[in-house]
């Protein structure tokens, strides 16, 4: 079976319309195709639950339009849901997820997706450079406190420079007009 045959078998024509119950059928059929991790982290079977919480995240755009109460959904969920999938069994959380999708236009994805499920010459969804530092494991971060109940958290291995940050913090809570922190909490 050719490659073109294929991605007609897995993705839909990109004129074509779909409503949330085959968006997620067609996610299953790609989803199939893909790696899964093993630690059970990512569920193997992607459902309309599943669909909507990607989208309360932020990962899948809103659908293109609703017809009624029924939301429609085109090619470019299907490719966006296989990004997603694809990423989370490489080990990304989804904050990496959405993080390398925001950064990655369209036709990337599109590629990205294809050659994930073996149908394309190499192109890949690099994760941000903190995807490398979460998969280090446990590391010695940094609280500064701010202001009562309020503190931040830093992690020195993905900034370069927590004082700056803090600082950078500290002022933009100053220009709403909040009382600095006391500077022993710094």
């Amino acid at each position: 079976m050719r490659d073109s045959d294929r991605r007609l078998l897995l993705l839909p024509p990109e004129d074509r319309e779909l409503d949330a119950e085959t968006l997620v059928e067609f996610a299953r059929r790609c989803d199939a195709r893909l790696p899964h991790a093993a630690d059970g982290r990512v569920a193997r079977a992607l459902d309309l639950r599943g669909l909507r919480y990607y989208q309360t995240l932020g990962l899948l755009p809103r659908p293109t339009r609703y017809d009624g109460r029924r939301a429609i959904y085109d090619r470019s969920h299907v490719v966006t849901l296989v990004c997603i999938r694809s990423l989370q069994a490489r080990g990304m959380t989804l904050a990496q997820v959405q993080q390398a999708l925001a950064t990655t236009s369209l036709e990337l994805r599109e590629a990205a997706a294809l050659e994930a499920l073996g149908m394309a010459p190499g192109v890949r969804v690099e994760p941000p450079a903190s995807a490398s530092v979460a998969a280090q494991g446990p590391r010695a971060l940094q609280a500064f406190a701010l202001q009562p109940g309020v503190s931040l958290t830093i992690d020195p291995a993905v900034v370069a420079d927590p004082a700056a940050l803090v600082a950078a913090v500290v002022a933009a809570i100053a220009a709403f007009g909040a009382p600095a922190p006391p500077e022993e909490s710094l």
